[in-house]
């Protein structure tokens, strides 16, 4: 019995029903499904590779939308993406030829998840273990398995800047919800707080190209660019970058450009890792603020600026901001 790609799929997401999922199970052991099964793997991952090609080649007249033609198309680049999960997976299929397996592959078969966190307060440098580097802001969080360095994928929450590792033949991907984007080798800042209204990529250096899963959509990035994802429409769209404002966070400099309160108030608990309890909710004004603040500077000194041109008064308590409008 022959298999499409879409039953290997199937199974690996568990939506076979159980007896074609024994019967594919058996197939697997085979020497002939083992076989097929890496052939397709191979071929998935050519294709994969190929589409990075573009990264290096592609014309800057020619990064604008382009939108994919098949719903499948997008499911199945995210699958691409994981294709080394898959392949250890394949070896646990072959549970009835486990014990011509060599004993490296029975001793570090198995993967687990790594979660690395920068609490309220704090920032923080990880190394990843392909020799990345990623900075990772106040209470933001990354999220990547054992076998990184053959499936370079993370999972963010927060913020965070990337200096990648260049490895053309393993692409590197940060998803952020619907977004995901993709480099060689690469440094890139990911903004993704869930409280704000959109998801935005900067590119310092080198090439990216940033998929929507929502509709196929793609952009392709060049320095000094960014994207903004909008949360409320599902689109994207492609927009000049300071990045050296955009940056300013990994190097300790605390800014608002036109910032609603509201959300100077989130950035501030972030920051200075303590929390705030405002009074009279009721009356915060809908101020948008603006100011550049110095490293180290003292969270009296920044609210004593704030409350020139937002009318309150404060009382700090330890790790606590209390907040009353006038």
């Amino acid at each position: 019995m022959k298999y499409s790609q879409w039953d290997y799929i199937n199974f690996i997401q568990g939506k076979m029903d159980s007896e074609k999922a024994a019967s594919f199970k058996k197939w697997m052991a085979t020497e002939e499904g083992e076989h097929t099964f890496h052939k397709w793997v191979e071929e998935e991952w050519k294709k994969e590779c190929n589409d990075y090609e573009d990264l290096q080649v592609v014309d800057k007249k020619e990064s604008k939308f382009v939108y994919l033609n098949s719903s499948k198309r997008i499911e199945w680049r995210l699958w691409a993406a994981f294709i080394s999960i898959f392949l250890i997976a394949s070896l646990l299929l072959f549970n009835g030829r486990e014990g011509n397996l060599p004993e490296e592959y029975k001793t570090e078969i198995k993967i687990t998840e790594v979660l690395k966190y920068a609490p309220k307060g704090q920032k923080t440098r990880i190394k990843l273990p392909d020799g990345s580097y990623v900075y990772l802001n106040s209470e933001s969080s990354i999220t990547y398995l054992t076998d990184f360095s053959d499936n370079r994928t993370i999972f963010l929450k927060g913020e965070a800047f990337f200096e990648v590792k260049s490895d053309p033949l393993k692409p590197f991907t940060v998803i952020t919800g619907p977004i995901s984007t993709r480099a060689l080798g690469t440094s890139f800042n990911i903004n993704a707080y869930e409280e704000q209204l959109d998801i935005q990529v900067a590119l310092a250096t080198g090439k990216i190209k940033v998929s929507n899963e929502v509709n196929g959509q793609e952009l392709l990035v060049d320095p000094g660019e960014g994207i903004d994802f909008h949360r409320h429409t599902d689109m994207m769209s492609k927009e000049k970058v300071d990045i050296q404002k955009v940056l300013n966070w990994k190097n300790g400099i605390l800014q608002f450009e036109k910032v609603p309160f509201p959300q100077v108030i989130k950035t501030l608990e972030r920051w200075y890792g303590v929390d705030f309890e405002v009074k009279n909710q009721k009356e915060m004004p809908q101020y948008k603020c603006s100011g550049t603040f110095e490293p180290n500077e003292y969270l009296s000194n920044v609210l004593s600026v704030l409350a020139y041109s937002v009318d309150f008064s404060y009382t700090l308590q330890g790790k606590k901001v209390i907040l009353e409008f006038k």
